[in-house]
């Protein structure tokens, strides 16, 4: 298959010959991903990206066909999910600052430090023994910010199962955190 150029490798995968994809990301691998890194400086989120983009462009292979610049098109593709990716690092940095700074004090007295730091242990320890899927989910929808059709699709699974799943991780994180501000609560007075 070395030899096919890029137009027979898009014909072969607009077809679905997977044998094609593999070579097609083959080629192009280690040029987005050198990009990746240099622009993220993190090894595994510059991994992260250029799977997505794989993964985006076998979903989407029939605008294969219509694309001039093969390489310039993947190229903008992973442009535009790193800046992605820096815009949800950057959103998520601003919310975990913002609760840090504004809504878990508001739950504690101004100078229990212990006990804000217990409530936000025991919320951690809480996520951490969440079933390994509902944990997954969770922490795809809320640090990752995917919606439950992007879950669905990167997990296989069905919206259905991504939406109960998340609703039961919801509900004992809402009964964690209330039974740990009632005990803190009560200990502080």
């Amino acid at each position: 298959m070395e030899s096919l150029d890029t137009r027979d490798l898009i014909a072969g995968i607009i077809s679905g010959d997977k044998e094609a994809f593999s070579e097609f990301y083959n080629r192009n691998w280690e040029f987005l991903y050198q990009f990746a890194i240099s622009r993220l400086k993190d090894t595994d989120e510059a991994k992260d990206v250029v799977q997505e983009i794989f993964v985006t462009a076998w979903l989407k292979k029939e605008q294969l066909e219509s694309v001039e610049n093969i390489r310039a098109y993947l190229l903008t593709m992973v442009k535009h999910e790193t800046i992605r990716k820096i815009s949800h690092a950057l959103r998520l940095q601003e919310k975990i600052t913002h609760y840090h700074e504004y809504v878990l004090p508001s739950f504690v007295l101004p100078d229990d430090h212990a006990a804000y730091k217990e409530l936000v242990s025991i919320l951690d320890r809480e996520i951490e023994n969440l079933p390994d899927r509902q944990r997954e989910i969770y922490r795809l929808n809320k640090e990752q910010e995917l919606s439950i059709q992007e879950i669905a699709a990167q997990l296989n699974l069905s919206s259905q199962t991504v939406k109960n799943q998340l609703g039961l991780a919801k509900k004992r994180l809402r009964t964690a955190a209330s039974e740990a501000m009632l005990g803190l609560l009560f200990l502080m007075q």
